[in-house]
């Protein structure tokens, strides 16, 4: 069986690389970005009371359904402010809406939960496409915290829609919500029939190409949950079942996702952040309990879309731009690392190993040349490891050890 060692610990030569602030892109999403945090803050401000008519008995009721008339009237009322666009009533309504799920005093029963999902759903779906960009962002932070609240699938067509905004901000708050529903919806058999928001967010980062906070959001929603679980042995060992259900399809969208960046090179332009395709996509896929859980074929995928980003790196370092030789250089040693990282029992891990270790070690006093030939000794490496990788190749019979 092939794995890799903890890519996290350090590899000099073995070193684990954490990418740096890259500011010269900065400029490209400040102002989306600036939208998405000032949302943000506001839903952390002084909470708002909910309406008088949500009781104690109402949210910890546990069976709401009874109490449906109550709730759907509180949620139309407040979603009639966010739809008038008045900036105060709209963003006052937003607290109420979210603090009615998260105040945790007292606590919220997982009926109420479900019920105030199936009412903002029915409030928000039908009037998105109406609505402002602004309405349209307070909806998608309600829809993201209430799903973390709930792990709502009630939310799932919402949900949908959100990452698909041509807003980028809003994309975000989608694919933030999509984080906490995929699990449910897809160790759901009758749900997973229906998952279309796995396949949102790969679009999300084709729609949004040169913004790597979207693409980042994307790897997060579908790798997120899955890193979080497998980080804590005890919490993995609880969650098999889980695991086993969720991890075949979310790995094979995070494939997707970095296939939709690669492709994004192809096409002559550049996205945002390379690095997100590695400390968002490659890292958490080569971490030994993420590894252990793909089938012979996803790991021949995965090394794959390593393959890929080497010769991406090697074409765009070459670079007269400072910053942008910066950025490939350190998703080039980001690379190496995973490499450098390989388990002894991989055919030909030697080689690959040396070959990653060299260019996890590259800096500043390395010249583009020299970075270019430590990335090709790497680019041939990995198909002696993995032949799986060429084109033509019949994917998933690396040997296992």
């Amino acid at each position: 069986m092939i794995s890799f060692l903890n890519v996290t610990q350090p590899v000099k030569p073995r070193v684990y690389f954490v990418a740096p602030l890259i500011k010269p892109s900065r400029h490209i999403i400040r102002s989306f970005i600036a939208l998405f945090c000032v949302a943000a803050m506001g839903v952390m401000a002084t909470a708002i009371p909910a309406k008088a008519d949500l009781t104690a008995e109402i949210v910890t009721a546990e069976d709401a359904t009874g109490y449906r008339s109550e709730v759907r009237a509180f949620v139309t009322e407040h979603f009639a402010a966010i739809k008038s666009d008045n900036r105060e009533l709209l963003s006052r309504s937003r607290d109420a809406i979210v603090n009615s799920a998260i105040t945790s005093t007292p606590a919220r029963s997982q009926s109420f939960l479900q019920l105030l999902s199936q009412e903002v759903d029915a409030q928000a779906r039908p009037a998105l496409a109406s609505m402002s960009p602004a309405a349209r962002l307070n909806t998608a932070i309600i829809v993201a915290r209430l799903s973390r609240a709930g792990q709502a699938s009630e939310l799932q067509k919402t949900v949908e829609l959100l990452i698909a905004d041509q807003t980028p901000a809003i994309s975000m708050w989608g694919l933030q919500a999509a984080r906490s529903i995929l699990p449910v919806i897809l160790s759901d058999p009758l749900l997973k029939q229906n998952e279309k928001v796995i396949a949102a967010a790969a679009a999300a980062v084709q729609t949004h190409q040169e913004q790597g906070p979207v693409a980042a959001e994307a790897y997060r929603a579908l790798l997120g949950e899955v890193e979080a679980i497998t980080r804590d042995p005890a919490r993995r060992q609880r969650n098999r079942e889980l695991l086993a259900a969720i991890a075949p399809t979310l790995i094979d969208g995070a494939h997707d996702i970095l296939g939709a960046r690669i492709g994004v090179y192809a096409t002559g332009a550049m996205p945002n952040d390379p690095m997100t395709d590695y400390s968002d996509g490659i890292r958490v896929l080569a971490l030994p309990a993420v590894w252990s859980l793909q089938s012979a074929e996803q790991r021949d995928t995965t090394m794959k879309r390593v393959l890929e980003l080497l010769k991406v790196t090697r074409k765009n370092v070459d670079s007269t731009n400072a910053a942008q030789i910066d950025q490939f250089r350190e998703l080039g040693r980001g690379l190496g690392s995973v490499c450098a990282a390989v388990d002894p029992s991989v055919p030909n891990a030697a080689a690959l190993q040396k070959a990653g270790n060299d260019l996890n070690r590259v800096g500043r006093a390395n010249s583009v040349q020299q970075i270019q030939t430590l990335i090709d000794n790497l680019i041939v490496a990995v198909p002696a490891s993995f032949p799986n990788v060429l084109p033509g190749a019949k994917t998933g019979t690396t040997p296992a050890n």
